[in-house]
């Protein structure tokens, strides 16, 4: 039900931010992809260090390390030119959405986990117009890749079986929304 409840209940932040920030429109050079995946890394670096810091060890039954999108988003870079010194000197996301909770860091990683599906799409995208796939400077859209469907019904269980009672899953909910408000700011500055 949790699962349901998020998709009918971010749609519209789900929505805003896609149409805010058109990233098929980010795609069409290899500049402005390269310039896309360093706003993604601004964001998911401060937000998988927090979610690591984490010391409850709730986290653990959710498979966090396995889902971690960083060493993927730094792989990219490097492959289109980027160096050590360049990722150290990329700007990160101040404004990001509490995650003092399990709860709330349950709500931030639907949106990141529910972000591998779309980006099955982006990485088709990506191919076509730019020639890149997942060895060239693809791997974070490509994530998990035909294992993504079994990563996303393996955290939509966990977090169904997490989310027990409706107050729970009200700050589940207010944490994805938040986190869908917190990304799409942080992708439309400065871009």
């Amino acid at each position: 039900m949790i699962m349901l409840q998020l998709r009918e209940r971010t749609r519209v932040h789900h929505d805003r931010m896609e149409a805010n920030v058109d990233i098929r429109k980010r795609c069409q050079s290899v500049e402005n992809y390269r310039r896309l995946l360093e706003k993604f890394y601004g964001f998911y670096a401060p937000i998988e260090a927090t979610l690591e810091s984490r010391s409850d060890g709730e986290l653990s039954g959710f498979n966090f390390e396995q889902r971690r999108k960083v060493p993927l988003l730094r792989a990219d870079l490097r492959a289109l030119g980027a160096r050590d010194a360049d990722l150290g000197r990329l700007p990160h996301c101040l404004h990001l959405p509490n995650l003092n909770t399990t709860a709330q860091a349950l709500g931030c990683l639907y949106v990141l986990e529910g972000a591998t599906l779309g980006g099955q799409i982006i990485a088709r995208q990506i191919k076509a117009s730019l020639d890149i796939d997942h060895h060239s400077g693809a791997a974070f859209f490509c994530s998990y890749g035909s294992a993504v469907g079994a990563m996303w019904k393996s955290f939509g269980g966990a977090l169904t079986a997490y989310s027990s009672t409706c107050a729970v899953e009200e700050i589940i909910i207010g944490s994805a929304c938040d986190t869908f408000t917190a990304l799409d700011r942080w992708l439309r500055e400065g871009m």
